[in-house]
């Protein structure tokens, strides 16, 4: 049997809100196939986006894990709050106030030997404590930079508010997503490219006529067929869609899920939140997420 493309596990998340901890999920688990169209309902405020920016890499959970194609990609980080971390700046922070001038006075009064070695061995604490906390600097970034490229070349997303650049038409709305992370001579080498590709896009959204148009000038159903133009130009494995026919009227929003039904065909795989049932129907399969938890319909 072929594995699953992605797998999520006993994901949790909390945000603070004041002087209250709000728990969002409470050990929600997933395992999505290659090719399938998974919606997710629940009501207003159940973690629905929440859940999806976890399953999307745009966040990391309090506990649990997300693989991608059997790689994990999304986990828990080390608190800042740990005994480890604390006692790491305890020291570094008394390195700096107390080692340093130590230092600096060695070198300037030339005192006693004794003294001079004793700096020597704290300025190499100083050393350590910088080497320990530089270490897990470049661990952290290492994580995220990992993250940022799984969701650049695995994944796109389509959100309820369509987030095009309105200074932009809806050509360069959707070529800024190839741009993003190129340098200016490789944008100079792909931007043909890459300028066809987005056009071959847009025309299959329905929008070949409209590249020059702002968004401004588009109405709702069409701001939200740029939305998918830009998340497909990098022919993502994964389509993760937050409510996309939540400011559509009836009409633009089934010409959307038209859409959506025919990139399932062709093999897309979909995960879309929704509350409205009539909605989800288009889905393979559907989920409830009720008091942070999945379940199946």
């Amino acid at each position: 049997m072929a594995s699953p493309l992605l797998v999520a596990q006993a994901l949790h998340k909390a945000y603070r809100m004041g002087s209250d901890r709000l728990q969002v999920l409470r050990g929600c688990s997933l395992r999505l196939e290659a090719g399938e169209f998974v919606a997710v309902m629940g009501k207003s405020g159940s973690g629905k986006s929440t859940l999806l920016h976890l399953l999307g890499a745009l966040d990391v959970p309090d506990s649990g894990q997300v693989a991608f194609d059997g790689e994990t990609i999304v986990q828990a980080e080390p608190k800042r709050g740990t005994t480890g971390a604390s006692l790491l700046r305890v020291l570094a922070w008394a390195t700096w106030i107390i080692v340093l001038p130590g230092i600096l006075l060695s070198s300037l009064l030339f005192l006693v030997l004794p003294l001079v070695l004793g700096s020597f061995v704290l300025a190499g604490a100083l050393f350590l404590i910088c080497v320990i906390s530089g270490v897990q600097m470049f661990i952290t970034n290492l994580n995220e930079r990992e993250r940022v490229q799984m969701r650049r070349r695995q994944v796109g997303f389509v959100f309820q508010f369509y987030h095009l650049l309105p200074e932009l038409n809806v050509l360069e709305n959707v070529l800024i997503t190839r741009q993003v992370g190129c340098s200016l001579l490789e944008w100079l080498s792909r931007r043909t490219e890459a300028r066809r590709e987005a056009i071959d896009v847009l025309t299959r959204v329905g929008l070949a006529q409209r590249l020059k148009h702002r968004p401004s000038e588009l109405s709702g159903g069409e701001q939200q067929r740029v939305a998918i133009a830009r998340a497909l130009i990098h022919k993502p494995r994964i389509l993760f869609a937050d409510e996309p026919t939540g400011n559509l009227d009836a009409e633009a929003g089934a010409k959307l899920m038209a859409l959506f039904a025919e990139l399932h065909r062709e093999g897309q795989t979909i995960v879309m939140v929704t509350h409205d049932p009539g909605i989800a129907q288009h889905a393979d399969r559907t989920l409830l997420l009720h008091d942070g938890a999945l379940r199946a319909e």
